[in-house]
């Protein structure tokens, strides 16, 4: 009856005020961009060592890398030059400071097409994008940053910081974006929780 229904109707109403309460409070809590202070002074330096291959974001917690010198046009193949930065990372990373962090690695390209050859191997610019992000996991996994700290996503074209240029070539876009985040999940079997923001331009 109409008596039954305005009551079921406000009890659904309640709930969902309270619903939307604990997404308020959980929001609040948030400290999106937020590092510790070792960790933030450990990637400024790193981006002081290197000031031609990495810009650092202290109000983001983000690195990026220079695309263009991490990886050579069309590949995924992390350049031996830019292995010493990365190494550099992945010793702040190891820092007991940042073990409290997750490590997202997001590559991006510009909106040039991939040349045919690139294409073979990276059908779209999103596959480019992904096995950069991939390629950068496996460098810093290799020095000794566990698998289950880090995941990887790729843009491709789809999120540039600055317009393309009419023919697609714009260096700016192409970047690997690394992004330290508060670790949420509970590992199992012993492994520490991860990470903060960090970004790595990509080609």
């Amino acid at each position: 009856d109409a008596f039954s229904l305005c009551a079921s109707l406000r009890s659904q109403l309640t709930q969902a005020r309270g619903t939307i309460n604990d997404l308020e409070a959980r929001l609040a809590s948030l400290e999106l961009g937020q590092i510790d202070p070792a960790t933030d002074q450990a990637l400024a330096r790193l981006a002081a060592k290197y000031p031609t291959r990495i810009q650092y974001d202290p109000d983001r917690g983000m690195l990026r890398f220079a695309s263009d010198l991490t990886f050579a046009s069309g590949s995924d193949v992390v350049r031996d030059e830019a292995k010493e930065s990365i190494a550099a990372l992945a010793e702040v990373l190891r820092m007991s400071e940042a073990q409290s962090y997750d490590v997202v690695i997001v590559g991006h390209t510009d909106s040039a097409k991939p040349s045919a050859g690139t294409q073979q191997r990276h059908p779209t610019n999103t596959h480019l994008s992904a096995h950069r992000a991939i390629s950068v996991k496996n460098e810093l996994r290799s020095m000794g940053i566990p698998a289950e700290k880090m995941q990887v996503a790729g843009w491709g074209e789809h999120r540039p910081v600055v317009a393309n240029a009419s023919d697609g070539n714009t260096p700016q876009n192409r970047r690997v974006e690394i992004f330290l985040v508060s670790s949420q999940y509970n590992f199992v079997g012993g492994a520490s929780p991860a990470p903060t923001t960090v970004n790595v331009d990509s080609d």
